[in-house]
């Protein structure tokens, strides 16, 4: 039976199961885009950020990483990727000196050492005591001196605004070898941000540059793939220090909320359903009987 007799015959099988299978991929990508994605960038979003301030956006994304009293596994890291100096003092708010944090069975905010150590730039360990101690000499500095200090405290000398001798030293710490050491993330974590909120071009300065170190050449590569990947960038928070509010929102994540952006997302989700949902009906129709 040639291909065509075949398609003839079957052919409301064919279209229900194609159509029901591109509604089916539509309806996926719709709801992995409102359940999923879109949450992840509704504080990016240009209008929200126009009607609010530096301070509420980290104060929405500190109530949303500290909901229920606490912090649980990612919540941590998020509470770490966007905290600034007033997260910080919520956190500590939470502690007690007898507190020992962590994961199961720990005291105090769980994971809060974590959190702590991303927004500081310090890695006290898990003892409430220490960071209470901490707090308290350090409380009225701001998140940038925390920063500098954190790397001085290893001795790396940062100065702000970044110079070429400050560079170097952070794109190391974005290596593998680096990351792989660094278990809290605070140093990778904050020379990203330092280097990203200075509007660091990472091409120009290895062309400028073609005698860096291996490493510092592999922190220049991660950085790239970091900065331009929308999955991960938007999940890093600036540093209100080096980013006015106006520029709060910007780079690979704007394409989201662009003309494009809306336009492709919204053909990925709705263009699959009313395919599938005209295919489907086409099956349906009844057959034209010859001579009727």
């Amino acid at each position: 039976m040639k291909i065509s007799a075949v398609l003839r015959k079957h052919n409301r099988v064919i279209l229900r199961v194609g159509g029901g299978l591109a509604f089916v991929v539509g309806m996926v990508f719709f709801c992995a885009w409102h359940f999923y994605g879109y949450p992840r960038l509704y504080y990016l979003d240009p209008k929200w950020n126009s009607q609010h301030s530096n301070a509420e956006y980290y104060r929405a994304m500190g109530e949303a990483s500290l909901r229920g009293g606490g912090l649980s596994h990612d919540a941590a890291l998020s509470a770490g990727n966007f905290g600034n100096k007033e997260i910080a003092s919520m956190l500590i708010s939470k502690l007690k000196a007898e507190d020992v944090m962590g994961c199961l069975g720990g005291s105090g905010p769980t994971h809060g050492d974590v959190a702590l150590a991303m927004i500081t730039n310090h890695d006290l360990g898990n003892s409430g005591e220490a960071w209470l101690d901490w707090w308290a000499v350090h409380q009225d500095q701001s998140q940038l001196e925390w920063i500098v200090d954190g790397f001085r405290e290893v001795g790396v000398e940062i100065n702000i605004p970044l110079t070429d001798g400050s560079i170097a030293p952070l794109l190391v710490f974005l290596s593998a070898e680096k990351r792989a050491e660094n278990k809290k993330g605070n140093l990778w974590l904050n020379a990203y941000k330092l280097l990203r909120d200075s509007d660091f071009e990472p091409v120009s300065y290895l062309r400028a540059h073609p005698d860096l170190s291996p490493e510092a050449q592999e922190g220049a590569q991660f950085y790239s793939e970091t900065f331009f990947s929308r999955h991960t960038d938007c999940r890093i928070g600036l540093l209100e220090d080096l980013k006015p509010v106006e520029e709060k929102y910007y780079g690979p994540t704007a394409w989201f909320f662009s003309g494009e952006g809306k336009f492709r997302i919204a053909m990925a989700m709705y263009f699959p359903m009313v395919l599938g949902a005209v295919l489907v009906a086409c099956s349906f129709r009844k057959k034209k009987i010859p001579g009727v």
